[in-house]
């Protein structure tokens, strides 16, 4: 398209503004494969997906305009249950985000209709619910929102090496910097290993991060994206919030404010 002059416009018109394309992780009827709420899991399966649209995006740059995804979600057309719509997805979604605005994706709207299991949020009763209802998936757009936000239109997102986490955790672990005017401003660690709600041994995962020298010595507020398990569809929060299911609005479910300080090296 460039190299036939797409680029150059007509009569003082331009003819593109934005490189815009969608997708989504699954789509049911298509996908040859099935699908678990583990597979989404594997944070892994998405950069290998998205192998291809890394170079593309790369392309879509060097022209100078924004490569955007206007229809994204984790499975099409509208959701699975006990997949799109457990805190699985959050976790995937949260990845998501950061994923794409490291390799330089400016915007992802994620596909969302009444009927989706997929969607953030329900604004209908449905699927046996008696009232509208919020879903996991919402507050990693929270997350995000404060993540990027809180950079006043300067933040810039840059993924972490992970690697040598063990097998028990290949493919499930990411980390993410993100920076507001040049300086670091977050640090986003995320373990998608899958542990259901029902267990008794959760397990974890120990980062050890390195903030640099220009943050010795200082004080590092914690938020953290949590629930249950990983197959949980309520009992969410982010950051000590939880938002109603029929108002939307915020309220505290947790007012601890958990720091930690770094040591004489910034770690």
């Amino acid at each position: 398209l460039v190299d036939d002059g797409i680029m150059e416009g007509r009569n003082g018109d331009n003819f593109l503004a934005t490189w815009n394309q969608h997708d989504y992780f699954y789509f049911i009827g298509v996908t040859p494969t099935p699908l678990t709420l583990d597979d989404l899991m594997d944070l892994d399966a998405t950069n290998t997906q998205f192998k291809y649209w890394e170079k593309q995006v790369g392309i879509a740059l060097n022209t100078k305009h924004p490569y955007v995804l206007r229809e994204m979600s984790s499975v099409g057309p509208i959701g699975m249950p006990g997949v799109s719509d457990a805190f699985g997805a959050s976790l995937w979604t949260l990845n998501f985000f950061l994923y794409a605005a490291s390799i330089g994706i400016s915007s992802v709207q994620m596909h969302m209709t009444d009927n989706s299991n997929a969607s953030a949020w329900a604004p209908i009763p449905i699927y046996g619910r008696q009232n509208t209802f919020v879903r996991p998936q919402y507050y990693a757009h929270a997350a995000v929102a404060q993540i990027v936000g809180n950079g006043n239109g300067t933040t810039q997102i840059a993924a972490l090496s992970t690697s040598n986490v063990g097998a028990a955790y290949d493919g499930r672990i990411r980390a993410y910097a993100a920076y507001a005017n040049d300086k670091l401003q977050a640090v986003t660690m995320i373990n998608a290993k899958q542990v259901n709600a029902s267990s008794s041994d959760k397990g974890s995962f120990t980062f050890n991060l390195n903030l640099g020298s220009a943050n010795a010595n200082k004080e590092v507020y914690v938020s953290y994206l949590t629930a249950p398990g990983a197959d949980s569809q309520t009992g969410v929060t982010w950051n000590g919030m939880s938002y109603d299911d029929t108002t939307g609005a915020s309220s505290v479910a947790e007012n601890t404010v958990t720091t930690t300080t770094a040591d004489g090296n910034g770690r």
